[in-house]
């Protein structure tokens, strides 16, 4: 039997304001982790970050930045899904670019640390990702240098302090795999250096799963969107999903019975009748002026026919009294036959019928199917709304596809107008015995010709839409009533939660970070960024580097990650190759603690910049190190 799932919701508490440390000990550093989804903040004398927290703002709608008690900042705030709240970030992808946000949050980090001097006295070890633009850097500076009045700052990478922190540092050659909340990156270390100029960037991370998960339980369960938030993907994704070795045999499994009810999940949710008897008359209400717009409609169209009609029906009468008149009046409409107009005034007869008929029910209010009838059994309404679904589906593909196709028509040079003017000239070339007749075509080349076709190019789908918008008005309002009948007889019935299936999604999830395709990024995965990166050296010089293979990161922690990672190095590599592949010691707190251990052991002078550098230097100059980025002075920062 499936196991059952519910969701904690856990909500986050605040953080405690800590005591200051002792003015007359050596000032010690304060070591940030400035990651884009959490931030851990800490003293280099001390074993822990004393500060863990999202790295958001939250501002109440409605009210100014400006009013008390608008604003709150990481774990300030008590509940994220909360439509009470806007919520920000600094972080364009991994780089920091609102700096206003990024103020907010040193706010934070110093006030929650103890902090009441005027001005911070203490060195600042500060991370960045991975090969940032000057221009972002010197912001950073800037905003510690001018605001806070920080002595030093020292500028790392993470993913480099997790390999301080977790290799020794007689390695000096490796791979980095660093799988991040909005990117992935594959670094060399070569010669005991990091070489930025042969990494490797995927935009693809944690939130990209999250966001996956999401859309694919609210497509899966359309009548439950609003139960499928970031922070349920994320607790789903923390604790029920893994990566499979090899993810086409992994799906065959999940075809057989046996191995789903092993492996399958089911999410409980609580029966909540989320839309009420007052939405659902809004509802009725809407769908019936929509209906009576779409009746006046239909009453001015039957009365245009009708008028055509009667012209035809006219002409029609001539052949029988003067048949001058009759092929005058021929010439006149641009007709060429009589059965012509016979053709027409059938056209126009259906028309009117079809319309008159669609008027009859409207007036008669009777409904387009049948089996939309009020059911009383549960099995009855579930089959109802899976039918009514399919059809909403159906609908909406049929609308989408047409639109294509009208598009298409529009423009002069597309296949489908090309397609249709060559069967429209053929049908006005007909089968002429003249064999003058059976010269080269022509019709197309000129504007006039064009104007023709598009007066004639009226298919009807004018009338099509009207109608199709009208029925999925309709299934909407038909959906919601079965599932307000729905949740009635599961409560009668002293059922409290709904099933709601959580199968392959386990692994079809993580699966983007191999196969970043499945959601639109058209970039090569993990082990195409590894190929890359290897092969930019030497056979001899990548048997090295496959020798230390470190992955941090959040999304590491996934299980089967490092099982993968070996199955695709193992293909990846020559025959008999051999490769080690090191899970870092704590991927979520080892960027922090290599940041820690790396300024204690170095000479501050030599790995970071004061006051006096920052303003000699120029934009976004740093002090290089083991754990930095390469700086690249450009000739706009002179």
């Amino acid at each position: 039997m499936p196991q059952k799932f519910f969701f904690k919701d856990a909500e986050f508490s605040a953080d405690v304001c800590h005591q200051y440390p002792n003015k007359e000990q050596t000032a010690p550093i304060i070591v940030i982790d400035n990651g884009s989804h959490s931030c851990r903040v800490g003293w280099s004398n001390e074993a822990e970050p004393r500060l863990v927290f999202r790295n958001l703002i939250a501002k109440l709608r409605g009210k100014k930045e400006s009013e008390a008690g608008s604003q709150f900042f990481g774990n300030d705030i008590t509940d994220l899904e909360d439509l009470k709240w806007n919520v920000r970030t600094q972080f364009d992808i991994d780089t920091v670019s609102h700096m206003d946000t990024q103020e907010s949050a040193f706010d934070y980090m110093f006030s929650h640390l103890g902090i009441n001097t005027e001005s911070i006295n203490h060195p600042v070890s500060l991370t960045e990702a991975v090969c940032i633009p000057n221009a972002f850097r010197d912001h950073m500076s800037e905003l510690l240098f001018e605001c806070y009045t920080v002595p030093n700052i020292i500028y790392s990478v993470d993913s480099l302090l997790s390999w301080y922190h977790n290799k020794s540092i007689d390695i000096k050659d490796g791979l980095i795999l660093r799988c991040g909340y909005q990117t992935s990156h594959v670094l060399p270390i070569v010669d005991g250096q990091f070489k930025p100029a042969d990494s490797r960037r995927l935009n693809v991370g944690g939130l990209n799963m999250m966001i996956f998960l999401r859309r694919l339980l609210q497509l899966r369960h359309p009548t439950q969107m609003g139960n499928f938030n970031l922070s349920r993907a994320q607790e789903l994704l923390i604790g029920h999903s893994y990566i499979a070795s090899d993810y086409f045999e992994e799906l065959k499994k999940w075809q057989t019975p046996a191995f789903t009810n092993e492996k399958a999940l089911t999410i409980q949710l609580p029966i909540i009748n989320t839309t009420t008897e007052k939405d659902l008359e809004l509802r009725k209400t809407q769908a019936r002026r929509l209906k009576d717009i779409n009746q006046k409609k239909r009453e001015e169209k039957i009365k245009n026919e009708k008028e055509q009609l009667k012209k035809f029906q006219e002409i029609e009468e001539l052949e029988y009294t003067n048949m001058t008149l009759f092929k005058q009046r021929l010439k006149q409409e641009g007709l060429k036959k009589d059965t012509d107009l016979h053709t027409i005034i059938k056209e126009l007869e259906d028309k009117i019928l079809e319309r008159q008929e669609k008027s009859r029910k409207y007036l008669m209010g009777l409904n387009h199917c049948e089996s939309e009838e009020e059911a009383v059994s549960l099995d009855d309404i579930l089959k109802l709304i899976a039918n009514l679904e399919d059809e909403k589906l159906q609908l909406t593909d049929k609308r989408r596809s047409r639109n294509s196709r009208k598009q298409a028509l529009s423009k002069r040079k597309s296949y489908a107008s090309k397609e249709r003017m060559r069967i429209l000239s053929q049908l006005a070339k007909g089968d002429n015995p003249n064999p003058k007749a059976q010269k080269e075509d022509t019709f197309g080349m000129k504007d006039e010709d064009w104007d023709v076709y598009k007066y004639i190019n009226k298919d009807g789908s004018e009338s099509e839409d009207e109608a199709d918008q009208e029925r999925l008005n309709e299934i909407e309002q038909h959906l919601s009533q079965h599932q307000l009948t729905l949740n009635r007889l599961m409560v009668g019935r002293g059922q409290v939660y709904q099933h709601l299936p959580y199968d392959t999604e386990q692994v079809r999830v993580p699966e983007i970070l191999y196969q970043p395709s499945v959601v639109g990024v058209e970039q090569e995965g993990i082990s195409g960024m590894i190929e890359y990166v290897l092969k930019n050296y030497s056979p001899q010089k990548q048997a090295q580097m496959v020798q230390n293979v470190l992955c941090t990161g959040g999304p590491t922690l996934l299980p089967g990650f490092q099982s993968r990672l070996e199955s695709e190095l193992m293909a990846l590599l020559p025959f008999q190759s051999k490769f080690n592949v090191t899970m870092s010691k704590n991927a979520l707190l080892d960027s922090w603690y290599g940041a820690r251990d790396f300024v204690n052991n170095n000479d501050l002078s030599t790995i970071s910049i004061s006051r006096e550098e920052y303003e000699e230097q120029g934009a976004g100059y740093f002090k290089e190190h083991f754990c930095s980025n390469v700086f690249v002075k450009l000739d706009d920062d002179e």
